[in-house]
């Protein structure tokens, strides 16, 4: 009888704790009303700018970021990425008759340099002559080069902007000439969100990356014509700044792309619609702000970020149900940059699969995810709640249930060992 007990008792056990009793949880919060600081009122003259951490994706500091512009030469990163998608930089490009009819800037009018329709240049002096110079002939020479004409590079460098997820973004010339006569009744527009993925995609390749940051370039066309171009970025290699694209016409303003390192972190800026020749500073302004500034906490270090009260019955699949208050704790710090994309756009969501019977102060129950445009931060969740403790405060309900199981398993034993007696009984008798 004592082995049986012993046996039976060591089987509740067992059954009670590998009973698997997991409670899923979710929860999802829209931030709109999280972020009450507005950091648009940051000094600076354009109307619209953007800095992205390269790394993350995650934007740091965004004003009008979302709105349509005239985006002038830095149209050409676009160019310049097509370019190096199609050619190679020893291959030959023939200079055409609407290269040569380009406005300035253009390196042919600029340097009044003695070439005509037909001749050769190397892809590699386009890139620079693209770049440095910020050619519209050399943008020219690109488009017809690849696709025969205008309008058809115009279709690729669209197709190009859909695939960059560029989705407010319609490209009309290679150059970003926004003229009547240049657009011929099209329209050209980008915004510095969207410029500031072509600035990603663009930097990431390094034919792009290395004409975008020489600071001075000799050019041999032809054996009549030699120059040396220098860079249209003033900021090049100051403050980290590893390379940039400016642009500028009368619709547009002043236009500002620039890729900065400082302590292996880069970040990109993108500076639109400035009115004035402060651009540069502009950039550096936010650039600096975006380096300095410190993410904004959401949630704090051991911070319960919410509550759920899960049910379970004692047994799994039967036996009294208990209720217990499960907090969802924070083992590290949530954070997040204060600007107007984040305050519209981001969401905070929860995700938990407790199982109480597997509960420890080091196990993870869950992840908190901060959804952002192009970044997701994802964050374990804990909990102070272990399966001792749920023991321990049920422990005389177990216990009772414990005696009742063990009273009916004896008298059902008893029973058996009476009748058995008796049978043996009358079987003697």
């Amino acid at each position: 009888m004592k082995k049986i007990f012993s046996y039976l008792t060591f089987t509740l056990i067992i059954f009670f704790i590998l009973s698997d009793l997991n409670t899923g949880y979710a929860f999802a919060q829209n931030l709109n009303n999280a972020f009450a600081q507005n950091l648009n009122n940051m000094e600076i003259t354009a109307d619209k700018a953007i800095t992205i951490d390269i790394q993350t994706n995650e934007i740091i500091y965004a004003k009008n970021a979302d709105e349509k512009a005239q985006p002038a030469s830095t149209t050409k990163l676009m160019t310049a990425a097509l370019l190096s998608l199609n050619k190679n930089s020893s291959d030959m490009l023939s200079i055409t008759n609407t290269a040569l009819n380009q406005p300035s800037s253009s390196i042919y009018k600029d340097y009044s340099l003695n070439l005509s329709s037909g001749d050769l240049i190397s892809a590699d002096n386009v890139m620079k002559g693209l770049l440095l110079h910020s050619g519209n002939d050399m943008a020219t020479i690109i488009a017809e080069a690849i696709s025969g004409n205008i309008d058809n590079f115009a279709n690729l460098m669209n197709e190009k902007a859909i695939e960059l997820n560029m989705h407010n973004t319609h490209f009309s010339t290679p150059s970003g000439l926004d003229t009547e006569e240049a657009l011929n009744g099209k329209e050209h527009y980008t915004t510095a969100y969207d410029l500031s993925l072509l600035g990603q995609y663009a930097f990431s390749n390094p034919w792009v990356l290395n004409a975008a940051s020489t600071t001075t370039a000799n050019l041999d066309i032809n054996d009549e014509n030699s120059i040396t171009l220098t860079n249209g970025n003033k900021n090049l290699n100051k403050n980290g700044c590893l390379a940039g694209k400016t642009g500028f016409t009368t619709k547009a303003g002043r236009c500002l792309v620039a890729l900065y390192e400082r302590n292996g972190r880069q970040i990109l800026g993108v500076i639109l619609a400035s009115t004035s020749d402060d651009y540069f500073n502009d950039m550096e302004k936010i650039i600096d702000y975006s380096y300095e500034v410190k993410p904004s906490i959401l949630y704090k270090n051991g911070e319960t970020v919410d509550t759920e009260d899960l049910e379970f019955k004692l047994f799994k699949f039967f036996g009294p149900k208990i209720t217990y208050n499960i907090p969802f704790i924070l083992k590290e710090d949530v954070y997040q940059y204060f600007n107007d994309i984040n305050a519209l756009e981001s969401k905070i969501s929860l995700n938990a699969d407790v199982n109480l019977w597997n509960l420890s102060k080091d196990s993870v129950i869950g992840t908190l995810t901060i959804q952002e445009r192009n970044a997701t931060k994802t964050f374990n969740i804990y909990t102070n709640i272990t399966t001792k403790d749920l023991i321990k405060k049920n422990i005389v309900i177990y216990l009772i249930c414990l005696s009742i199981i063990l009273f009916i398993f004896l008298f059902v034993i008893i029973k058996i060992i009476r009748k058995k007696s008796i049978k043996k009984h009358n079987i003697s008798v």
